[in-house]
């Protein structure tokens, strides 16, 4: 009778151990692309669209003084009587187009112009003039 002894219950054992090792190089993979995609997320979120944290965003909150382009814009606009298409400012300053664009939007925050869509079209208008633009003349 010991011949006939089964061998099912070691069969059971060994495959619950495999069962249990299988799925820990999933998680695993999954907890480390998880990381890095969280990771991408945030540095890109942060520093290149001017989120929170970023220089561009400090500069916003701070109300910081106007850069050369900001200056140029301005003047372009005033240049114009007050309004022009962002796609004639485009051409006539020679801004490569999303930098123009992210100091648009920045004048526009800053309250010194305004963006009103015009068809396919971003007609800027100025709003008011930077104060130290007004004490030069």
């Amino acid at each position: 009778m010991p011949a006939a002894t089964s061998t099912a219950p070691a069969a059971t054992a060994a495959e619950e151990t495999r069962g249990g090792t299988s799925i820990l190089p999933i998680v695993a993979v999954i907890i480390v692309v998880a990381a890095i995609g969280g990771y991408m997320v945030l540095r890109r979120g942060n520093f290149r669209s001017g989120g929170v944290g970023s220089p561009a965003s400090l500069q916003v909150v701070s109300g910081a003084t106007l850069d050369d382009v900001d200056r140029l814009i301005l003047r372009k606009l005033r240049e114009h009587g007050g309004s022009m298409l962002q796609s004639q400012l485009l051409r006539e300053t020679g801004i490569p187009k999303t930098t123009l664009w992210r100091h648009v939007r920045r004048l526009a925050e800053q309250g010194y112009i305004k963006i009103e869509k015009e068809g396919k079209s971003n007609r800027l208008t100025l709003v008011r003039e930077p104060p130290d633009e007004n004490q030069r003349k």
